[in-house]
């Protein structure tokens, strides 16, 4: 009723995904992924799958979802994925997520609920990735540019190129033509981040992504804000459990990961409460 779930500057919801690991002294669970490092005692990490509703503008939590401990994000991103639109589904149009979820049938999955994907690309892709790279670097006009001032020395500037994909295009390794560009898939885009202090450049770096939207469904900017607002998932939620709630340093329970769990939704149903009311 106060519209704080509504998306601000986005014409729909966009929920981002992403992993969060919390180590405990505990070993040999369904839910821990037991580490044995060289030095010092073996350890357990319990991952869960932060879901944070980024479009709103206190990019809430919507759900953290346990990972048992002989999987990966890759492998498990259905799993979360289909509870977040089993019981969230009307509160989202489009799910990001960072090269950790990227996978065919991952986009498969999503595109079947009926739902639309923005997908990092990282250069472990190999093939899909230097495709998309090699695409993007031909493009000469960038599609959009914001410029943002920090403080009175520094400033960051976002650049934006986006293309549309062609389903019918093949690439592969090694320049032999093996696969397809996905058929869902509509965009690559590349997002150059440049960081300026006193006129010279202190930080640089560049990610594209595949994206089920085609190019026209957004505006430049909106692209740009779709891109920044799937770290509202790590800036604004991680961070603040991280740093505000000290949730690495205090678990609370250590001996049983069901517990650990049962404190970790505690820890952010305050936070979406305080991330409302803000």
């Amino acid at each position: 009723r106060r519209k704080a779930l509504a998306p601000v500057g986005l014409p729909f919801g966009v929920v981002a995904l992403d992993g969060k690991v919390t180590a405990l002294p505990t070993l040999n669970h369904p839910l821990v992924q037991n580490k044995h490092p060289e030095d010092g005692l073996p350890y357990g990490l319990v991952r869960t799958v932060t879901a944070a509703l980024v479009s709103a503008p206190g990019r809430p939590c919507l759900d953290a979802i346990p990972m048992p401990g002989d999987t990966n994000e890759v492998a498990f991103f259905q799993a979360a994925f289909q509870s977040l639109v089993a019981t969230y589904g009307g509160l989202f149009a489009l799910v990001s997520y960072d090269a950790g979820g990227f996978s065919r049938a991952n986009a498969d999955a999503v595109a079947a609920a009926g739902k639309h994907y923005l997908f990092a690309l990282k250069d472990e892709h190999r093939a899909m990735c230097r495709f998309a790279d090699g695409q993007l670097a031909l493009l000469e006009e960038v599609a959009g540019r914001t410029e943002d001032v920090i403080d009175n020395r520094t400033t960051v500037v976002r650049t934006l190129k986006l293309l549309e994909a062609d389903p019918t295009s093949t690439y592969g390794d090694r320049g032999a033509l093996g696969e397809s560009v996905w058929p869902h898939a509509r965009s690559f885009l590349s997002v150059e981040y440049v960081k300026l202090r006193d006129g010279a450049v202190v930080e640089r770096d560049e990610r594209m992504y595949v994206c089920s939207l085609e190019p026209s469904r957004l505006t430049p900017a909106q692209w740009l804000l779709l891109v920044r607002s799937h770290w509202g998932v790590e800036n604004n939620a991680h961070h603040t459990l991280d740093t505000a709630f000290a949730e690495d340093d205090r678990p609370w329970i250590e001996a049983d990961p069901h517990g650990m769990l049962a404190v970790l939704l505690l820890r952010r149903i305050a936070y979406t409460l305080l991330a409302l009311y803000r």
